[in-house]
């Protein structure tokens, strides 16, 4: 779980990133991972092994995880080099994945990388990333292919090659990042609108 701070020694930014293993064609989290992930009863830095399941017994575990625990929205993070020869067996991890995120009315996304990879004007000149017909493809290939609005598909590039920061790559990656905390608030006003409906009925039945 990573904190972003506001400058070097800054304070710390009102969200949190928490990154986890890419799914991979021999290896992936179990259903009951993904839940526990997702609903907020997994340790900071717990390391997932195949040969031991994270069980509410680990040691840890979150046994009474609060709003503030659990995920408020997933990106899946994508090769858009990679789109045409996606594994299968990957695609069935990520349906099985986003299935449960649906269930729990949190948000998706994607953060479709290396897009410089599939269009050699965006290379060369990374601010030219929205009118890449290339790209354009791609985002639409994989809106299709994750059952997501184009909307929530969102194009950047990663450093690589660079040694120093590029302000049109910071500026595609602050544009994604500026994306997902507006769904993050959406499903928060969301879980605002449910407990105030609750404490309504809650009133409502004591009286």
């Amino acid at each position: 779980m990573y904190q972003v701070r506001d400058g070097y020694a800054g304070k710390p930014l009102n969200f949190r990133l928490c990154d986890n293993r890419g799914l991979e064609e021999d290896h992936g989290l179990t259903h009951i991972e993904v839940g526990y992930l997702l609903d907020g009863h997994v340790p900071e830095k717990h390391k997932f092994t195949k040969d031991i399941p994270l069980a509410p017994d680990a040691i840890g575990f979150v046994k009474n995880p609060t709003l503030s625990d659990s995920i408020h929205c997933v990106a899946f993070v994508l090769d858009a080099s990679t789109v045409d020869v996606f594994p299968e067996k990957v695609m069935e991890h990520i349906k099985t994945t986003q299935a449960q995120v649906n269930q729990r009315g949190i948000p998706r996304a994607v953060l479709l990388t290396n897009i410089d990879r599939i269009c050699e004007e965006v290379s060369d000149d990374v601010s030219k990333v929205f009118f890449s017909a290339a790209v354009e493809e791609c985002v639409n290939k994989v809106s299709m292919m994750m059952g997501l609005p184009q909307s929530h598909v969102l194009p950047v590039k990663n450093y690589h090659r660079e040694v120093q920061l590029d302000q049109n790559i910071n500026i595609l990656a602050l544009l994604s990042l500026e994306r997902i905390l507006n769904f993050v608030d959406d499903f928060l006003y969301n879980k605002l609108d449910e407990r105030e409906v609750a404490k309504v009925e809650r009133i409502k039945i004591n009286e």
